[in-house]
């Protein structure tokens, strides 16, 4: 079942979705590269952990599963 969590600050687990890189910004979709690289320097300075999405679905149906404090997941679509 997912949602067995309690939903508190502590044990939130934000989800970055992304759609394209590029050099240049060509649409509203599209985040450029050295922007994309300095979000990443941005979450590691701050002490999140990037964790697949997978993991956090497991620690979502159970309850015996841990993440990494301040996780954090990217997605590309």
């Amino acid at each position: 079942m997912l949602g067995a969590h309690a939903q508190t600050p502590s044990t939130r687990v934000p989800i970055l979705v992304y759609h394209r890189f590029a050099a240049t910004v060509n649409d509203s979709m599209t985040v450029r590269v050295a922007t994309f690289e300095a979000q990443l320097r941005f979450l590691k300075e701050r002490g999140h952990q990037v964790v697949p999405l997978r993991n956090v679905v497991n620690w979502l149906r159970d309850p015996s599963v841990t993440l990494p404090p301040r996780s954090v997941v990217l997605t590309v679509n």
